[in-house]
């Protein structure tokens, strides 16, 4: 296996019979001649590769942290063997025929020739060499070696549902909505079955299966997506916590997209129909008040009823996944008002809610949905469908485009201004009661 000539040279030198493998760096190419440097001999071709690789970026460091050669070596050598597969026999300074260790007391010096051990300064040659190379060694601590991964570090024995409750609490502190941190929660339901395997064992088949699994139940791709994604941030919070230095969600494969129909909105017929099928079955009545405000479903669900200034036909959404999408004024549609009068006068903090009076979770309003468009047999309709017919119908019966924004929550507005609140509730209402039902 050869390297290419400009990055070093590694050549065979068989009267070494321990280290074999001689690593040379190139030191200047002058008309085309490449004149090399002796790095050292290794056990193995791996390691003078290695070895290569690591002087071509360490040894320009080296002369500004004034790194001695044996420093240098060391770190090599420490790259090496944190890339090995680690065991679960722990390193021990113990005489034995893994490692080359001298009979005297002594102390461990990775140099240009191999490890070995002295004693007050002195070499010895009573040295019992391996018979095969360590498959984990640690070395002294050099302010000069990369941090990889620490097998010592207690976090290194959490399972995944520790990861996930460190990984929840952290993200909690910051600015991300209670729907959006319940998204959360809900994907790690999906996968709760991997609660007890130790995190850095879990296999990238594993994460793979659930990601299937959910293309297996007919659920859509963005909750494939959801999932992956859910994966990925928790491996970013265990390498920041080397844990681990790779994230291996990333490579997960989605498949392809098949649902193209997420974005298909409803016929203003079929927007008729809704209200009229809203006397014998409620529920087609909020579906109908969530296409006519353009909310996504998550926003819709938090409404609350102080929120909601009935008498001025408009709410203001305090909790959304988007930061311009939260403290946005939304106008209500003269068609639905009716609707959104009947469901005030329950006595319930929220506007959408269960029989109970508690706030209407997503599952269960999903599963209301799917059963209303199979008992309406309209095939291929969404529940994101709704905001997309919202910003469609806006369109299409001529609102302004910047009005349209504002009620979508994709332009921020200021809303703290009272008299400029007002106003601009009555532009918004204005613009949504242009749609034509």
């Amino acid at each position: 296996m050869a390297v290419p000539k400009d990055f070093g040279n590694i050549t065979y030198d068989d009267t070494n019979y321990f280290y074999p493998w001689k690593a040379q760096a190139v030191e200047s190419i002058i008309d085309g001649n490449v004149e090399y440097t002796d790095i050292g001999n290794y056990e193995s071709f791996s390691k003078a590769l290695l070895a290569l690789i690591s002087v071509n970026t360490i040894n320009k460091k080296a002369k500004a942290k004034s790194l001695t050669p044996s420093e240098t070596a060391s770190t090599i050598d420490y790259l090496y063997y944190k890339t090995m597969e680690s065991t679960k026999q722990p390193y021990t300074s113990e005489p034995n025929k893994q490692s080359p260790i001298n009979k005297y007391t002594g102390n461990l010096v990775i140099g240009f020739g191999g490890p070995s051990y002295f004693t007050n300064d002195q070499y010895t040659d009573e040295i019992d060499y391996p018979q095969a190379p360590p498959v984990q060694v640690v070395y002294p601590s050099y302010t000069s070696m990369p941090s990889y991964i620490d097998y010592n570090n207690p976090l290194m024995n959490l399972t995944f549902k520790e990861v996930f409750e460190r990984w929840y609490h952290d993200k909690s502190m910051e600015d991300i909505s209670i729907h959006t941190m319940e998204n959360y929660r809900n994907t790690y339901n999906k996968v709760r079955h991997l609660d007890n395997i130790p995190f850095v064992k879990i296999k990238y088949s594993q994460i793979e299966e659930c990601v299937r699994l959910e293309k297996t139940k007919g659920n859509s791709f963005s909750m494939r997506k959801r999932v992956k994604l859910f994966f990925s941030q928790l491996y970013q919070w265990a390498i920041a916590h080397e844990m681990c230095t790779s994230n291996i969600a990333l490579n997960i494969k989605l498949g392809k997209n098949e649902s193209d129909f997420r974005r298909k909105p409803f016929s203003i017929e079929q927007v008729q129909e809704l209200m009229n099928v809203a006397d014998q079955i409620s529920f087609a009545g909020e579906v109908a008040m969530l296409i006519l405000c353009g909310c996504r479903i998550g926003e819709f669900l938090n409404i609350k009823r102080q929120d909601i200034h009935i008498d001025q036909r408009y709410f203001i959404v305090t909790e959304s996944k988007t930061k311009v999408g939260r403290n946005r004024i939304v106008p209500i549609h003269k068609k639905v008002m009716r609707f959104w009068r009947s469901h005030l006068r329950a006595k319930s903090e929220y506007l959408i809610h269960d029989a109970r009076g508690r706030q209407m979770k997503y599952e269960i309003w999903a599963n209301k949905f799917r059963k209303l468009m199979k008992y309406l047999q309209w095939e291929g309709m969404s529940i994101h469908g709704c905001r997309h017919t919202c910003a469609t119908l806006l369109h299409t019966f001529g609102a302004d485009g910047m009005d349209a924004r504002f009620i979508l929550g994709h332009t921020q507005i200021d809303i703290h201004e009272r008299i400029y609140q007002h106003a601009q509730a009555e532009k918004l209402i204005q613009a949504i009661d242009l749609i034509k039902i």
